[in-house]
């Protein structure tokens, strides 16, 4: 198969499938250099010519039809599928402007069938090309051709099209598969917190008014809300911004119905349904509801709440649920975090820290807010803490913490308790066993070398410290990255030193796995009797992860989670968008929340992400051809071209005119990729993501081979 087709068989492909003369052909393809701004060449102005009029370029035997399928097997990264689904919710479309200031429009539509519920994503042309369709809530369809993504708001998979997908009415519809039951909506009583894209009817049983408040960047926000009932509950619908606004136009006895909402805890342990810009409110002039009193007069639709009782009540950590109050918890400490100052709305500073527990059951985490900060300058690694009546809450992984109040009692080392928790059993990771996105990873080692602390610009405006740390054991070395506060305080951290490293967590690096400071994590320095077994590191220290010998292998003979060293020639760049948004501070990608804030796990809200560069490519052996994605700078080293100039031409010219033109750079080269091996969801082949790379040098592979051979 030829993945890039030469300029006069493009050619002759469009005048035979289009019947288009040849000078007619050249001068489309004159007139596309000339749109492009002369930044590509003829053959790719040819190819793009040739998808636009949905050419299929590629020979015919090797062209994989679309992979029929349901919406329960949809994962990540699938392309070319085929589905049929029902059409549950057409969401209006929303328009925006892009920064370079061009107008932007989306919209989604929900699909259903009887395994499940996804998302299809439509933007610009595409929602025109749909609208002509003039398919409806209900109908049918069969979607060709299209890629699966997540989805940054929710757990559903979202479907986006290409220019080769097609969506079209199916024949010889089962109408088995499809029943009239999949768009019915919930009722009030079957809603459970923290589900998305929800649909009710209910009768508006009161209405308030419209509230107006402030938010952090001093913009205007606004809310109102009603109640609304049906046969089964009653529940409050909280509407934000534009949806608030159209408060004044339902009254009393209308029935409504709420699509593409989202359920929260509300006041007085009850659930809220809440709608903000992805959703809207329709009036069912035709349906009727009979509200029965009890319903009318009762509280609300009530969460699953602990029993509360005079005395806190006992619980182990892995019991812990989300809004349990007046609860006692033990365990012993297992790390410290520093204590973060904050800026309230008022103006008012506040302080929050936090520490990483264990009891019998398991780990925990403890929030302490205001003045009981100051425990975390009284605890050290192994003490016993008690906190009594103390509430749980959510923290940003969605795991359940204990937070301390003002009424929480909090004792440390009581001697009624000290034997009432295990001794801490800290197990430590060897370096060579660390995997990138481990968490909670406790190492034990010897401190190589210390690197400058170096400074860097926040989105915010102010300052960040990051300092980088060479750190060793008996079974290789790797960086040490620490952040803030931590990386000032382990400035002056001797080279020689034994250091414990607890609750850290890994990252695939530029030169293998890093392991990086969170704030729970905490370097305790141990004393010279500690740590016999790395005495012979301090004088000795062991290669680097990333300097030992990587095994050369074929690609045919990947294994799923090793390191290993491939040659290959590059084919081609896959399709993708070559850059996520990321936080300025760690590099990693932000989501966006239902209330536009960008977060990042580490660092919170973002309030402007930066674009961080990925490339994807095809690399060939000729025993198998596998996907290699490099990222951040090593992308750049790899194309010799900055981040912001692929950046800045994608927003320019578009993403696939840019592929072609990276493709059209680097396809044909041969180079030699180290990195680690990953199965995909797809396909069970086999992924690497680089960390490091060199051209291929003839000379350098005979002395390679040479060296090999056993004599």
């Amino acid at each position: 198969m030829s993945l890039n087709m030469p300029f006069d068989k493009v050619v002759e492909k469009i005048i035979a499938e289009t019947g288009l003369s040849k000078e007619e052909v050249h001068q489309r393809i004159d007139e596309k250099v000339k749109e492009l701004g002369g930044l590509i060449t003829l053959e790719g102005a040819a190819h793009i010519i040739a998808r636009e009029l949905e050419i299929n370029l590629y020979d015919e035997q090797a062209v994989e039809q679309p992979k029929p399928t349901t919406i329960d097997e949809l994962l990540s990264g699938m392309n070319n599928i085929s589905i049929r689904v029902m059409i549950k919710n057409v969401y209006p479309v929303k328009k925006f402007t892009r920064k370079d200031g061009t107008p932007g429009a989306v919209q989604n539509i929900v699909l259903v069938d009887k395994t499940g519920k996804c998302r299809l994503v439509l933007w610009d042309e595409q929602i025109r090309a749909f609208k002509e369709l003039d398919f409806t809530r209900g109908d049918v369809i069969e979607i060709k051709g299209a890629f699966v993504k997540e989805s940054k708001f929710d757990e559903l998979k979202e479907l986006s099209l290409s220019s080769r997908s097609n969506i079209d009415e199916p024949k010889n519809i089962n109408q088995e598969q499809f029943p009239n039951a999949l768009l019915k909506p919930k009722q009030i009583s079957e809603l459970t917190p923290e589900l998305t894209d929800v649909e009710v009817i209910g009768k508006i049983i009161a209405v308030g008014q419209i509230n107006h408040f402030k938010r952090k960047d001093n913009s205007e926000g606004q809310v109102a809300s009603l109640e609304i009932a049906d046969e089964s509950g009653k529940i409050r619908v909280t509407l934000w911004d534009q949806r608030a606004e159209e408060i004044h136009n339902y009254k009393v006895d209308d029935i409504i119905r709420i699509v593409g909402g989202y359920t929260r805890k509300g006041i007085k342990d009850t659930l809220e349904i809440h709608l903000g810009r992805n959703g809207y409110i329709r009036k069912e002039v035709d349906e009727e509801l009979e509200i029965p009193e009890e319903i009318v007069d009762s509280q609300g639709t009530l969460l699953p709440k602990m029993k509360k009782s005079g005395d806190p009540v006992e619980i182990r950590f892995a019991d812990l649920e989300e809004s349990m109050n007046n609860i006692s918890v033990i365990g012993r400490v297992s790390g410290i975090s520093t204590i973060r100052e904050f800026t309230r709305s008022d103006g008012t500073k506040g302080y929050v820290g936090s520490l990483m527990v264990k009891d019998h059951s398991g780990p925990g985490r403890i929030t302490l807010w205001g003045n009981n900060t100051e425990y975390l300058k009284r605890v050290k690694i192994g003490d016993v803490i008690r906190l009594e009546s103390a509430y749980v809450k959510l923290g940003l992984k969605g795991e359940p913490e204990v937070h301390a109040g003002n009424a929480t009692v909090i004792e440390i080392n009581p001697e009624y308790l000290v034997d009432a928790v295990p001794e801490l059993d800290l197990k430590h990771v060897e370096i060579n066993e660390l995997e990138p996105k481990q968490r909670d990873v406790n190492v034990r080692a010897v401190v190589i070398r210390v690197q400058e602390l170096r400074s860097f610009e926040k989105s915010d405006g102010s300052e960040g410290k990051v300092l980088n740390i060479e750190i060793g054991d008996s079974s290789g070395s790797a960086r040490l990255v620490a952040w803030g506060k931590q990386a000032i305080e382990l400035e002056d951290l001797e080279e020689g030193r034994k250091i414990d490293i607890l609750h850290g967590y890994t990252k695939q690096g530029q030169q293998g796995i890093e392991l990086h400071l969170g704030s729970l994590s905490t370097i305790r320095r141990l004393g010279e009797g500690e740590a016999p077994e790395l005495t012979s590191v301090v004088s000795s220290p062991s290669p680097s992860r990333s300097s030992q010998e990587v095994k050369r292998v074929d690609m045919v003979d990947l294994v799923d989670g090793e390191r290993s060293e491939i040659r290959g020639t590059i084919l081609k760049v896959y399709e993708s968008r070559l850059h996520y948004l990321s936080c300025p501070n760690c590099r990693k990608k932000v989501i966006e929340d239902e209330e536009g804030n960008w977060l990042c796990k580490e660092h919170g809200i973002v309030d402007e992400p930066g674009k961080t560069l990925y490339l994807p490519i095809a690399l060939d052996d000729g025993t198998g051809c596998v996907r290699v994605t490099f990222f951040r700078d090593l992308a750049e080293e790899l194309l010799d071209l900055p981040s912001d100039t692929i950046i800045d031409e994608i927003e320019q010219i578009g993403i696939q005119s840019v592929i072609i033109k990276l493709e059209q750079r680097i396809k044909g080269r041969e180079i030699i990729v180290r990195g680690r091996a990953k199965q995909n969801d797809y396909d069970d082949g086999m992924d690497l993501v680089a960390y490091s790379f060199s051209e291929f040098d003839p000379k350098a592979e005979i002395d390679r081979i040479k060296g090999s051979l056993k004599v």
